[in-house]
């Protein structure tokens, strides 16, 4: 793991350790003040996930599209620590091409007109039929180029 990755594990990791603490503990036996944790990030990244784990059951849906979490929604983690999972922030990216926004989950599939640019935007850069093993159907000339069309379908 990269450093920054192990930082990142460290956190969940002990916001998995007190979340089982407090779950284990029961309620508080004084009133003390109540810590407020929110998630926020982009769309699609394990907000609502990470959220579920911390409680050990599933209390807010997931979905592998992104913008499912469409308002702020709030859960209480014993009584001294409430989680609030936030819809996921999406920054305009003019200077990004879409195939790009689209690739990395900052521009919703569904919205596109032609998601055969995203797929275009991979092969252009990425040797797609050989990652993915693919084989050109036979109703191609083996002697064409591989397009996005071809490694769509």
């Amino acid at each position: 793991l990269s450093p920054e990755q192990k930082t990142v594990m460290g956190y969940i990791d002990a916001i998995l350790a007190k979340a089982q603490s407090l779950n284990a503990a029961g309620p508080p036996q004084s009133s003390k003040a109540v810590t407020r944790i929110g998630l926020v990030g982009h769309p699609n990244v394990g907000k609502s996930s990470l959220l579920n784990c911390l409680k050990g059951a599933k209390v807010v849906s997931v979905s592998g599209t992104p913008g499912h979490t469409k308002h702020l929604q709030t859960i209480n983690l014993g009584d001294d620590v409430v989680l609030y999972d936030c819809p996921g922030l999406v920054f305009p990216y003019a200077h990004l091409p879409r195939g790009l926004q689209v690739v990395c989950g900052l521009y919703p599939v569904a919205q596109c007109s032609s998601p055969y640019e995203s797929v275009q935007w991979l092969c252009e850069r990425l040797p797609l039929e050989k990652l993915l093993h693919l084989e050109k159907p036979d109703y191609y000339d083996a002697e064409d180029d591989w397009s996005s069309w071809m490694v769509s379908e």
